[in-house]
């Protein structure tokens, strides 16, 4: 029997059997001979690579009928069945012990009372009673019964090991990463896994000066080789690949196909992490997906991995042929389809998902999810509904943290600050090493014209994003649209920010607003104007992409699907030749320009602006992925733009306009200036939003009147396309950022 199994892993690895029964059939045909150990191993191992256990299972299950092990393993194999956990309960029970294998069962199906209910009679003289105990209160905590788990808590005190433990996760799921950290400056940890517990919640919670200081502190007392799996996890964390890599590869067997889960799991995050700075990305990206799919051949049932592989899929495969099979098969897949654009795709499986689970926290993680996923649709209502229903299931503290940084974006999708402060203010004591909540106050204060506060808050997420990363946080948007805001308002009367719109351009004067991108975007974000419809000729019916590089599936596929919805549309795709050809024909003099830029991101963002001069009709970026016709948008509008969400700048990633309108010819004029004036443009300041936002101002608060602006929000845009997707080049240096 032995020799039917041996090496299988590697015969899973380099690809699949020609007879998948074969070794569940010499299992069964070799249990007289067999111990129970190598018989419960074996089938472990079919269990976890997806293979038939029948009829081994049966087989050594009537042998051994006090078997938990064998019922986990029919617990797994038949995908959590009645009968199969209905087994694994009486088993645990009847034997007076491992009563938390089967609540775990019941968890991970997410039938929480069930799971519960398990570990409601728990003998203390049983020998697994203090791990029973253990996961009784874990269940609680993570059901939202706090009093629960304090009960539990007291009754743990004979178990030293499993207390400390459960106080561990009592005070992160209860009350936040800073009261963990608290706890940790005052108490030592007395178990190899306590620390190991404290590391991974710490790491949970973002919490890196902490989390690096507990492994230092660890590696001294335990040495290198029991402490290597958590410094590859933080090195991945802190987004240094490089180094994971160099921890990882020494203490890897031969095989891959001798490799854990997690060895492979490790692997493949450090390839992807690799390739973003590869010179090959592409083709890392695709022997980064082969290595997952012989993964999946031996761990079929590891969740991490079959993510991994959707990614690298996402990252290398036909986009076109990777969504046919996500709809195809409904397995799940919510992140990748959201990846896709397919929205309403990723919606009915959560949907699906939540009409299947009856535990309080796994539903409230569910509800947080379909809320991202229908803010992506730009449904605000319904994304807010869904967490009030999550709010309302008493989640733990990690969860709650997450309902409250969505509450306040979607508050800051609706540029309200006031109500995103509402929603952030119980995270700065419970949460205060998490990025996104300095990131969002940061915008909050921007919003509220509170400059030299969202220079702080930016200030506190680089502080952090150091931490993580081990270096100084480089430069981004954020730094230069909020230095600008702030140094432009120091030139401007005390309080005069706080001031209605009209009165602070009355006192400051359109022309000095205009030369700040900062204070246009802030002014704008508070005054959007309404669309006041204007006759004329209809924005010309042919719409323009740029593309640079080799060709891409999911360019194809954003431009096939522009095509479908519109076929009036003519749609051209250009290349820098094309577009440099056409430069020739119509703005000879951007021709220098556009050839000097070095980054294809600064020449598609001066080759729009010129179309629109000239020729008017539809841009859009090649991941912006329509999902709904855009007809009712054009109608009676000069021209069409979105406002985008983060500090109230307009987009540049969709244009629609007439030809020869006055913003476009400004804005020409001013991005042609700054091009020719700047070394090393970054193109989201000198020549995107920024200059457009500007001018946006300009001419809405100055002398030429301008109607027919169709200036979208967030939300109704994105109610129609799918923005931003996460095309494989954004992985790599090739991308503006």
């Amino acid at each position: 029997m032995m020799e039917a199994v041996k090496g299988l892993r590697n015969r899973l690895w380099t690809g699949p059997l020609a007879d998948p029964q074969a070794p569940a059939l010499a299992i069964a045909q070799a249990l007289p001979d067999t111990g129970y150990g190598p018989v419960q191993q074996a089938l472990r191992l079919l269990s976890a690579a997806g293979l038939p256990v029948e009829p081994a299972l049966s087989e050594a299950s009537a042998r051994w009928p006090w078997s938990i092990d064998l019922a986990q393993v029919a617990v797994e194999a038949t995908g959590a069945d009645d009968s199969a956990l209905a087994l694994l309960r009486e088993r645990c029970a009847a034997q007076n012990r491992r009563r938390a294998a089967a609540a775990w069962a019941y968890w991970r199906v997410g039938r929480a009372h069930e799971a519960r209910a398990v570990l409601a009679s728990i003998d203390p003289g049983s020998e697994t009673a203090g791990a029973d105990l253990a996961a009784r209160g874990e269940l609680a905590l993570l059901d939202g019964d706090a009093p629960a788990a304090q009960a539990t808590l007291a009754m743990l005190a004979p178990w030293p090991e499993h207390h400390q433990r459960l106080v561990l996760q009592d005070l992160h799921l209860r009350d936040g990463t800073a009261a963990l950290a608290q706890y940790l400056d005052t108490h030592a940890l007395a178990h190899t896994r306590h620390w190991r517990l404290a590391f991974d919640l710490l790491l949970q919670g973002r919490d890196f000066a902490r989390t690096r200081a507990l492994l230092d502190t660890a590696r001294n007392h335990h040495g290198d080789a029991p402490t290597r799996p958590a410094a590859i996890q933080l090195a991945l964390a802190a987004e240094r690949p490089e180094a994971a890599r160099a921890l990882l590869e020494p203490g890897l067997p031969p095989s891959p196909g001798d490799w854990s889960a997690r060895d492979h799991e490790f692997w493949l995050r450090t390839a992807l992490g690799c390739a973003r700075l590869s010179d090959t990305p592409q083709e890392d990206h695709r022997r980064a997906r082969d290595h997952a799919q012989a993964a999946l051949r031996v761990f079929a049932r590891s969740t991490p991995l079959r993510d991994l592989w959707l990614t690298c899929r996402a990252l290398s495969d036909d986009w076109e042929m990777l969504e046919h099979d996500l709809l195809a098969t409904n397995q799940p897949a919510v992140a990748t389809l959201n990846r896709l654009g397919l929205h309403s795709a990723a919606q009915t499986q959560l949907e699906a998902e939540l009409s299947a689970i009856k535990g309080a926290n796994p539903r409230a993680r569910r509800f947080l999810a379909l809320a991202d996923t229908l803010l992506l649709q730009g449904r605000i209502e319904a994304a807010e509904a869904r967490l009030d229903a999550a709010g309302a299931l008493a989640p733990p503290a990690p969860t709650r943290a997450d309902i409250a940084l969505q509450r306040a974006e979607i508050a800051l999708w609706r540029l309200q600050p006031k109500a995103a402060g509402k929603a952030l203010a119980p995270l700065q004591d419970q949460w205060p090493q998490r990025m996104g909540l300095w990131m969002a106050l940061s915008r909050m204060a921007f919003l509220r014209g509170d400059f030299t506060q969202a220079d702080a808050a930016l200030a506190r997420f680089r502080v952090l994003k150091a931490e993580q990363s081990g270096a100084p946080a480089p430069t981004d948007l954020r730094d230069r649209i909020i230095a600008d805001a702030a140094e432009a308002s120091a030139t401007l009367p005390p309080g005069l920010m706080t001031q209605p719109v009209d009165a602070v351009v009355a006192q400051a004067g359109v022309g000095r607003i205009a030369r700040s991108p900062g204070l246009s975007a802030c002014l704008l974000a508070r005054a959007r104007p309404a669309f006041a419809p204007h006759a004329g000729p209809a924005i010309p019916a042919r719409m323009a992409f740029y593309w640079e590089g080799p060709p891409s599936s999911a360019v194809a596929r954003s431009i096939s699907a522009w095509q479908r919805l519109h076929p009036a549309l003519e749609i051209t795709l250009y290349d820098p030749a094309l577009a440099a050809d056409w430069l020739a024909r119509h703005h000879p003099d951007l021709v220098a320009l556009f050839n000097r830029q070095a980054l294809p991101a600064t020449r598609a963002d001066l080759f729009r602006i010129a179309l629109m001069v000239s020729e008017g009709g539809l841009y859009a970026d090649v991941d912006e992925y329509p999902r709904a016709a855009i007809d009712e948008w054009l109608e009676d509008a000069q021209t069409v733009l979105c406002q985008e969400c983060g500090y109230g700048t307009v987009a540049n990633n969709f244009l629609a306009a007439r030809p020869g309108l006055p913003l476009f010819k400004r804005l020409l004029e001013r991005v042609q200036a700054q091009l020719a004036e700047t070394e090393a443009p970054y193109p989201w300041w000198d020549s995107g939003p920024a200059p457009l936002t500007a001018t946006v101002i300009e001419l809405l608060y100055g002398s030429d009147p301008m109607p027919g602006l169709r200036l979208l929000d967030q939300a109704e845009y994105c109610q129609r396309i799918s923005t931003n997707l996460a095309f494989p080049h954004k992985r790599s240096l090739l991308h503006w950022r």
